[in-house]
Formats: C-alpha cells, sequence, structure tokens
C-alpha cells in the first residue's frame, strides 16, 4: 500500500513538473516571443547555469544534512535552497530574452 501511495505521489509530482515546463514553454518561448529573439550561441550555454546552482544546492545541502546531523532537516533545507536558487535562475533568464534586454 505504501508504495502504491508513493508510486502516485511521484506521479502527481512528475505531472506537475512537466505541466510547469509545458506552461512556462508555451507562454515564454513561443507566446512571449523568445523563439525570435533566442540566439544559438546563448541557448548554447544556458543549462550551466543551472547545473552549477544545482551542484551549490546539493554540496550547501549536504553541509546543512552534516552540521544538524538529521537527514530530515538537511533534505528540507536543500528543498528550500534548490527552490529559492531555481526561481532565481528562472527569473534571470526571463530577464536575459525580455525585448528590452535582447534590443539593447
Amino acid at each position: 500500500m505504501r508504495q502504491t501511495a508513493e508510486s502516485a505521489a511521484l506521479g502527481w509530482a512528475l505531472l506537475a513538473l512537466a505541466a510547469s515546463h509545458l506552461f512556462s514553454f508555451v507562454t515564454n518561448y513561443l507566446a512571449g516571443g523568445e523563439c525570435r529573439r533566442a540566439d544559438v550561441g546563448r541557448l548554447m550555454f544556458q543549462p550551466y547555469g543551472r547545473v552549477v546552482v544545482l551542484h551549490l544546492a546539493i554540496l550547501g545541502g549536504a553541509f546543512l544534512l552534516q552540521q544538524f546531523g538529521s537527514p530530515a532537516a538537511g533534505l528540507a533545507l536543500l528543498v528550500l535552497l534548490k527552490t529559492a536558487l531555481d526561481a532565481l535562475a528562472h527569473l534571470w533568464e526571463r530577464s536575459k530574452f525580455s525585448p528590452a534586454s535582447v534590443a539593447a
């Protein structure tokens, strides 16, 4: 029963993640016109910022886990840190491809 509940929760989480990315793709890239303003050079190196954020969040979470000695506290802080950094990175990416920044 527990495994079924965990599988269902994972399915809902994956569905929410896919819906979020689809919404962002449609509103920002297609409807927002990023597909016309983006250049291949910028797009090529765009994922590396997220990779750095991911590694910082993992290292920071591991450090906090070691300090608190509690996996639950470390995991909660890791999730909060990663979510906050991802939100900031998303906003920064949107500003890079806004009409004002591309025209400048």
